[in-house]
């Protein structure tokens, strides 16, 4: 049994996801608690593949994202995209359209279907802590449903499309399951440049009972070990690796004092030489350590720290600094609460950062 939920903001959509384990986690599940060895070992290979040269998210990570607070998990997240997460978000209504395209053309059937945008629309197990939200659902007139998941992959990480394509078909199966639906399809493009998008591979996705119910029986042992770490009978801070950026930024974060970023941010717009900004880094500090990501991004706005040494940076660097100074206090606002002052993200950060 499932249940559908729309969250009208982007916060509510994120804290209801922080209560369960979403398709696009369901991997991390199954290689840290499946009962199933070869299962386990097979999505632990997966994930050491696909972040490769890196390390992939650990169960310390894991656990402080799930419990940071609403203002901060929307700022983490934030934070943490990826260009491949953001053109992943600029390509998906074309994916969509193209892999809808091409099942009308494999399929006489699909022309009488539609194509609906799930947009936040969370489908959610009632017992098990699972969840998902597919991009797409496809409607049929009989009232049979299926669901289309758009992907995109750069042409110059081809190399990696076999291995995520594995991590695509357990999130479509999660879905599947969350949803009571029974077939899926993933449509995949390959994009050139940023914006010259191939048409695109389809691949089917059947639900298939075995999995599911590793899904389910890993996700309840993840959600059982996040609820013994809440009450104290183990610790999480045995699971820390300082060597893993993924670890750093969400320890960070998590530790993060927004009031004195904000604070930090302020001082450093002030400071206009290299000597102040290489001794006294107030602002490159504050942001360094809301996240350890080589590249900062800010809604389009991108300062390369990948080989950030202060003795380096020459003046012309300046005004970059202090024009990312700008774009992230205009997202940032002091708020007085019940006579204190706390920092808060605004609302509508978009709005604020594109200001």
């Amino acid at each position: 049994m499932f249940e559908i939920k729309k969250p009208k903001t982007e916060q509510s959509w994120l804290k209801e996801r922080q209560q369960i384990i979403t398709a696009s986690e369901m991997a991390f599940a199954l290689a840290n608690f499946c009962e199933d060895e070869t299962t386990r070992l097979f999505y632990e290979d997966i994930l050491d593949k696909v972040a490769a040269p890196g390390k992939p998210k650990s169960r310390y990570a894991f656990y402080v994202e799930k419990h940071l607070p609403a203002e901060r998990l929307e700022l983490y997240q934030e934070a943490i995209k990826t260009k491949a997460m953001e053109l992943g978000n600029q390509c998906e209504e074309i994916v969509g359209e193209k892999g809808f395209e091409v099942l009308k053309e494999r399929d006489e059937r699909y022309k009488r279907a539609k194509l609906k945008a799930n947009g936040r629309t969370l489908y959610k197990l009632k017992v098990e802590p699972i969840g998902a939200t597919p991009d797409y659902i496809i409607e049929f007139a009989d009232g049979a449903s299926e669901i289309l998941e758009c992907k995109t992959i750069d042409i110059k990480n081809q190399d990696k499309r076999d291995i995520k394509l594995e991590l695509y078909k357990l999130q479509v199966q999660t879905q599947l399951l969350c949803s009571g639906l029974t077939k899926g399809h993933i449509a995949i493009c390959c994009v050139e440049n940023g914006e010259d998008i191939y048409e695109p591979d389809l691949i089917e996705v059947l639900a298939d009972e075995e999995l599911q119910e590793s899904i389910k029986q890993s996700a309840i042992a993840c959600a059982n070990w996040m609820k013994s770490v809440e009450d104290g009978e183990a610790s999480i801070d045995e699971y820390y690796d300082p060597s893993n950026k993924k670890d750093v930024a969400c320890k960070n974060m998590a530790e993060l004092d927004l009031e004195q970023m904000c604070a930090a941010l302020e001082d450093a717009e002030y400071k206009k030489t290299m000597y102040e900004y290489r001794y006294n880094q107030d602002f490159l500090k504050a942001v360094v350590k809301a996240t350890a990501r080589q590249n900062i991004e800010i809604k389009g706005y991108t300062i390369n720290l990948k080989t950030y040494n202060p003795t380096y940076y020459s003046d012309k660097d300046i005004p970059e600094l202090e024009q990312l100074i700008e774009k992230i206090k205009s997202g940032l606002k002091v708020v007085k609460t019940s006579g204190s002052t706390r920092m808060s993200v605004l609302k509508n950060v978009e709005e604020g950062l594109n200001g």
